[in-house]
């Protein structure tokens, strides 16, 4: 029985995971941005790193809301809006420059990866990449 219920409550759990509630947070720490075209397309081919959170630390949240993120970086700017039941809203500005982006994109988490994904793009990690330090940009 105390197996049984184990199993019911780790099925739940994985569930819940897999499926996933989109939340403003889980956008910024696992939205891959691999999955995306962007600006920062040629940046994913040289560095290591994946997500909002580790191109943009804490300190770099302008704006924050339950369905809404600003991140600023200087010269970079992107918003992100939930607008839906897995779907977001991207903007993309550069400040010194003529990019400006609005997509939106209908996103999923993949069980084999962890993380939110859409399927417009596939930047894969390269094996000579380079870790990215915020702190330098």
């Amino acid at each position: 029985m105390k197996q049984l219920i184990f199993l019911l409550l780790l099925m739940s759990a994985n569930d819940s995971h897999a499926t996933g509630e989109l939340t403003i947070d889980s956008v910024y720490e696992k939205f891959n941005l691999r999955s995306i075209n962007s600006s920062y397309g040629q940046r994913l081919k040289y560095f290591c790193q994946s997500y909002l959170k580790e191109f943009f630390p804490p300190k770099h949240i302008v704006a924050k809301t339950a369905t809404e993120l600003s991140l600023d970086n200087g010269d970079d700017v992107w918003t992100i809006k939930i607008i839906g039941k897995n779907k977001i809203s991207v903007e993309n500005l550069i400040k010194t420059g003529t990019y400006g982006s609005v997509s939106e994109y209908d996103i999923y988490f993949g069980t084999e990866t962890s993380d939110w994904r859409a399927k417009e793009a596939v930047i894969e990690v390269q094996g000579k990449c380079v870790a990215y330090d915020p702190e330098k940009s």
